[in-house]
This record gives structure tokens, sequence and C-alpha cells, in this order.
């Protein structure tokens, strides 16, 4: 099964990083001393409006709402574009959007309030308020703390799924994803969670008696007089100033409204730029609201201390990420959810605060205008770079690895351009300052370079250096592996493996039904995947938790268009990268053609998928992501394959192979994935050349 990829699905942001930073993993970028300029708060909050403008027409967002407060003064509240497109309705300051998961720092501000009023402590247990809150991993369940669930770091991935695929309660949701598989020891590493907020919610339930929604009217949104904010879709539909939300695609397809009535504290406020200009005062404010300190001083600080590294120099508090801009501590976060994108941010030392409500989900508008907001309004350090003219760039090109981190930097030159790409980040431009040595360019943060050199013991081989923050590594050409075998040897052992030509084309039609305990998500899921030669595929899967179904999900592909749909979320059809990837996972054995399906494929080295030596091919297609197979290099079986990229990335590894009709099928698959964690995949039944359900292979219209 294909875990759902919809990108208009719920939550699907990671915090909304608002910068990228370059090789993150090994060091912070030390703060530069700021450009001593005066500013024109006038001109700033022009520049602002029309970069919002400018944002809006290249990121297909129909409207967008702004507040930013100065000095505890609001110094720019309003409207831009339409919250209904087709109605040419306006978007005022008053507009309602759904602010998605930066409702979490509310559910964190009521913790710190119960936590003053001695009705819980940060570290506290749940179990101390939740009876059935109880995780898998026995260390992690006897040391978690209220603190773990706000900070993201109680081992879970995301379990989203859950969450939007079914109508469960709460306290469904939180029995559920507590006994689920980690990925991750007790504070190890930063994962987003959403359901840790959830719980979070209903311990202040339990303590406060009242529901998390009551208690943020009463003790937030009363008190700050934020009248027109709310939990309710209803409420918010009715209201005759809110916006619609849209797909972040050129033909602004509107979507329907994510209520999350049972997941509330991790994303359900909705919210308008005049409201929340008020909760960003009171935060700057730190935590007085008209002369009433709400939240003592002591607890409000709790919420902005770093409790995990996220990457780089970001790391997360309570319900809020931590970040430096240039020397200046900045606390933001973002909230994304089907059809709306939102970011808060703080810059307390320059009493300077925004909100962006934008009505496109997934878009980077709002944390870009973030960045512009701290750009104009603060300024930026002043650059003393001097770039240089562009000498001989082709003596750079290749590909560099920096084996403290095992990553891959790979140089190019396009036009007359030389660029750097990091594995799994954006492509940077390299400016040349002189001397073989290069200033890396924005998303990279300031004071980052890139030098080259001859080897040592090699001057016909080239190697670079890595400068950040006045720390250096050396990064040297990757070494080639050179196999004992061919590629066309190791295809020809593979199919034979397979169960040989002739048998595997005889394969016309191959439909299983499977189990699917997804056992990251706290889901299981039966379905059937039919496949037809050479290329057609559908999968169709029947959700369920705790024995109840949740909905159901299917992904077809005729051999020209995808469609993906759910009782869950809107109907999509994909395209780009994307269809290419479903493209290349339809056929029926990518065995039999593997040159006419990859035009480069090389085979890079070996090793060990569950204890045996397996050769590592890297199969490269003319369009979409990278296939990365493991073959064993004794029985010449597939063990392991990675397929797509970003957030659809897969890991499968295959085992239990059985023998059908001559054709060797692995009956289980162990599957990882990055939105989904690890699930295995049991086939119960398989049919090679039987009758099957052509309407499961069509993508027509949705179903109904």
């Amino acid at each position: 099964m294909a875990y759902p990829t919809n990108r208009d699905s719920v939550n699907t942001d990671l915090g909304m990083r608002t910068r990228v930073i370059f090789f993150a993993a090994l060091l912070a970028v030390l703060p530069s001393a700021l450009a001593q300029q005066p500013i024109d708060q006038a001109a700033a909050l022009e520049k602002v409006k029309q970069e919002i403008q400018a944002g809006q027409k290249k990121y297909f967002v129909p409207g967008v709402s702004i507040a930013i407060i100065k000095d505890d003064k609001v110094v720019l509240l309003t409207g831009l574009g339409y919250r209904d497109l087709s109605a040419k309705k306006p978007v005022t300051a008053d507009t309602l959007f759904a602010i998605g998961s930066t409702t979490k720092a509310f559910t964190s501000m009521l913790t710190a309030m119960a936590v003053d009023e001695g009705k819980l402590k940060f570290t506290d247990s749940p179990k101390k308020y939740l009876p059935y809150f109880r995780m898998s991993d026995p260390d992690t369940d006897a040391k978690i703390t209220i603190s773990d669930l706000l900070s993201h770091r109680s081992g879970l991935p995301r379990t989203d799924l859950i969450m939007v695929a079914g109508d469960l309660s709460s306290e469904d949701l939180i029995w559920n994803v507590t006994r689920a598989k980690p990925t991750a020891k007790l504070g190890e590493k930063w994962q987003y969670q959403n359901i840790m907020f959830v719980a979070a919610g209903e311990i202040l339930h339990a303590v406060n008696k009242d529901p998390w929604s009551a208690q943020v009217k009463s003790r937030i949104l009363d008190p700050l007089g934020m009248t027109h904010t709310n939990m309710s879709v209803p409420q918010t539909i009715a209201d005759p100033d809110h916006s619609l939300g849209y797909a972040g695609t050129p033909d602004y397809r509107a979507l329907p409204m994510r209520a999350l009535d049972s997941a509330g504290p991790a994303g359900a406020i909705n919210s308008s730029a005049k409201d929340m200009a008020e909760w960003i005062r009171f935060l700057l404010r730190g935590g007085e609201a008209n002369g009433k300190q709400l939240v003592s001083k002591e607890n409000y600080a709790e919420l902005f201390k770093p409790r995990i590294s996220v990457f780089g120099n970001l790391s997360y508090g309570y319900g809020w990420m931590l970040d430096d801009w240039n020397g200046h501590k900045v606390y933001q976060h973002g909230g994304n959810i089907d059809g709306f994108n939102a970011q808060v941010g703080l810059m307390p030392d320059q009493h300077l605060g925004v909100v962006v409500l934008t009505n496109v989900s997934g878009s980077p508008l709002s944390s870009e205008t973030m960045q512009g907001v701290w750009k104009n309004l603060v300024g930026e350090p002043a650059s003393t770079t001097k770039i240089v003219a562009l000498e001989n760039p082709d003596q750079e090109v290749g590909t560099y690895h920096l084996e403290i981190a095992k990553l891959d930097f790979v140089v190019t030159h396009e036009g007359n351009k030389l660029f750097v790409k990091p594995s799994g980040q954006p492509k940077m431009e390299l400016q040349p300052l002189g001397d073989r040595r290069y200033k890396v360019a924005p998303p990279a943060p300031d004071q980052v370079f890139m030098s080259f050199r001859p080897e040592k013991d090699n001057l016909k081989v080239t190697e670079a250096e890595l400068e950040q923050a006045g720390a250096k590594f050396t990064m040297k050409a990757p070494k080639a592996y050179e196999p004992p075998i061919t590629v066309d040897a190791l295809m020809e052992k593979a199919v034979a493996a397979a169960g040989g030509l002739s048998n595997l084309r005889k394969v016309k039609t191959l439909s299983y039904r499977y189990l699917y305990d997804m056992e990251s998500q706290g889901v299981k899921a039966s379905g059937v995947i039919t496949k037809m030669a050479p290329n057609t595929q559908a999968d169709l899967a029947v959700l369920s938790a705790s024995g109840r179904r949740l909905g159901w999900y299917r992904l077809a592909y005729d051999g020209k268009r995808a469609v993906e749909e759910a009782s869950f979320s809107p109907t999509e059809e994909k395209g780009g990268t994307e269809l290419a990837d479903i493209a290349l996972d339809s056929a029926m054995f990518q065995e039999l053609n593997w040159h006419e399906l990859f035009p480069s494929i090389q085979i890079t080295g070996t090793e060990k998928v569950s204890g045996e030596e397996a050769f590592v091919v890297e199969k490269k297609p003319a369009v979409g992501s990278k296939v990365v197979d493991y073959i064993s290099t004794t029985t010449f079986r597939l063990l392991k394959r990675i397929s797509g990229s970003g957030a659809a990335k897969v890991t499968d590894v295959y085992k239990d192979y059985k023998e059908v009709q001559g054709v060797q099928i692995p009956m289980t698959v162990v599957r990882d994935t990055i939105l989904g964690g690890v699930g295995t995949l049991t086939v119960m039944d398989l049919q090679i050349n039987g009758t099957i359900d052509r309407a499961l292979l069509s993508t027509g219209p949705p179903a109904k």
C-alpha cells in the first residue's frame, strides 16, 4: 500500500522552517554585526506589502492577511487579495483563516498557566492524568513527561493518518498512537508529533474539568479581546467574513475545511490577523494583558527554552521553534492545514512580531513574508564580500564527499554560474571570490564558503574544503567502486532469480490481498493491489484502528494518468516527478526492462541487508526519482528497494519469497516511509493471470 501523500492533507508542515541551513548538521552560523542603518518604517512596511503581492503571484495565493506589531503598537494590519476568488470577495483584517499548528502555542500557554496554579508540573508523567496513556517502549513509558509531549521528543513519528482518516475521539487517538511502534528513543531526536499535543490538551481537560476549547476561550481569547476567534469549522463557515481555502496550484481549486474536533490542541483554531495581533502583543509583553499577568514570568520563560535540537541552530521549546536571525533570537511557528497556511514570529529584543495568514495550503509565502519583515524592519548585515569574475568553472565540477556527515556535495556548471547541491538540500550558487574560493549564496546562511585545490598526493584529482563559522572540513571525490560483475550480467541473474524471462513474460495480471500493519501509526489496512502488464496498477485499502473502520484510500495508474483519492482527503491527480515515480512503480517487473526504464544504471558498492551481502544498484530514469536496488550477491534476489524522493521516499525490505506459477514473489514487505514510519505488509493470497476488477484501475471520476 502506498502511504497517502496528498499535499492538501492536514498539518503537513514541520514547524515551517523559515530558511534553509547549509550543512546545518555540523554547525550553527555565528552572528554577524548588524548594519546600523536607520529604518524608515513607512517605507519598510510598504516594501513588505509589495513583496507579499509579488509572492501571491509567484505562489498562486489568492488572499493574505497580515499584522505587524512593533513596540506594542500594530503598525500594519491589512488584507490583500481575495478570500473568495470566484465571488471576488476581498480579504480584510477581520477575515477568518485556519491557523493550523500555530495553535500549539496556545496549548503550551494553557499548560504553563496550569503549572502556575499547581495543578500539574512539566515533569509529571502523562499517566498521572490519563490512565490509558501507555507507550509501547517500556523505557519511554516509564520516563515520558508532559515536557516531552510539548517538544516533539516522544520518539514517535508523525501519526497524522489516524487523526484525519476517521472520526475517533481524543482518547481513541491517544490510545492507538501511544501503542504505536516508536522510531527513536525518548529524547533521541525531534520528530513532529500532533497527537502528543492532543494528549496535553486532554491532561488540561482532566485538571481543569473544562474541555481544552473552553479553556482557550476563557483563559486566553476573552482576556485578550480575541472575540472573532473560534475552534469550530461550522462557526467559521457561518461567519460572513471567512476565507475559502485553496490548493496551491494555478487552477485555484477550493478545498473543504478540515474539522479537528478531537485533535483540537494540535491545530484547530481559526482566527483573523486583527485578533492574532492581540496574541502577539500579549506574548511580546511577556504574558501580560490589560495590566494583568496571565502567566508567571517564570513559566512564560519556560515556553521558550530549547528542549531539543531540530537541526543546526534551530531548536524547539514548548510549541515554538527557536531560531536565530543575524544575532537576534526568533520564536516562530508555522501552521499548515487543508487550504490554509499561517506563520507567527516574534523577535523579542526588537519588540517586533508578525502574523501572516494565507489561504493556500503548503505555500512558502507566509514564512518568506516573516523573513521579509525581519529584513525590512530590522535590517540585514552589511556585506563586505567582493564577488569577482568566474575564471575556469569546469575545473570545480564534480562530486565531493564529506565523510564526517556522510553527505555528497555535487558541483555543476550551468550557464555561466557554478552551483552546489548537498544531499537532500536545495541547489545554491557558488559566487567566485578568486583563487578558487567561493561564497555559498542564499538560501545558505552568511559566511559559508567552498574552496577547491589539487589533492596533496595526486595533483590530477581535485578536493574541496567547506568552511562555515571558521571551521573547515575537507571533502574528497568519492572513490569509484569496481564491481566484480557487469550491470547486464547482474540483470540476467536477477531475472533468473525472479523466475526467469519466460515465466515473467507470461504474467499479464497480478492481484493480491494484503494486510498492512502501520506499526508507527497505530493504524491497520486491508486491501488489494491489482497490476496489469505492462504498467497499469491500482491499490485500494480500508483503514482501521482499534477494530473500527476509519476510511478508505485508493491510488490508480492507467499507464498515463494517476489519481489518488480517499474518504478523508480531496481527490488529487498526480503530475511531475510524483507521476513519473508512480509509473516506474507500476511496471509489472522492472527486471524485464531495466535499460528501457533506466538510461543510467550503476553498481556502486555492496551493503548488508537483513544479514545478507547485497550489490547496491543505482538506477536513474530519464524522468523521476532515482531507484536504488539491493540485490543479493549469492541468490541474486531483490532484498531491498529505495524509491521516490522527499516526503514520498519509500524503503521496502522484501522477505519470505514464495514461488507462484514459477515466479518468485515476496510475501512480506517491511516498509519505511518519511510520513508513515515503519509498517509490515503481509500478502494474504495472490493470483497470477486471474480475473481482475478493471474498475479498480480506472482513473475516471472519483468514487462517491
